[in-house]
């Protein structure tokens, strides 16, 4: 997720298939569980403005159609203090990706209360 055209909330995946929740390029909390391929996963990312050192940025990982339960890493004590101004999907490196997406939805109703 971008903020004024600066990185700020984004989701790798790892060489071993887990995710990793990032502040730019400092990662926050611990990784997801390893993914499985053929699996169908729910993936919601929470980011909220701040006023200097308590924005938030969350991750939440869910197998099917199963409701979010805790994040899997968030963090605080962020400092941003813009909102998102827009979601970008892809490789953020000069490594391709080969990614199938369906249902993109940008939606606060599903997300658990922070």
């Amino acid at each position: 997720m971008y903020c004024g055209g600066t990185t700020v909330g984004n989701l790798q995946l790892t060489s071993s298939g887990a995710l990793q929740l990032r502040d730019g390029s400092t990662q926050l909390g611990a990784n997801s569980a390893t993914l499985s391929v053929g699996t169908v996963y729910r993936i919601g990312i929470h980011q909220k403005k701040g006023s200097g050192g308590n924005a938030v940025l969350e991750a939440y990982l869910a197998v099917g159609s199963a409701v979010f339960g805790s994040p899997f890493a968030s963090g605080t004590t962020e400092t941003f203090t813009t909102q998102a101004t827009q979601f970008r999907l892809g490789a953020t490196t000069a490594t391709a990706v080969n990614m199938v997406v369906d249902d993109i939805r940008l939606d606060t109703a599903a997300m658990p209360a922070p």
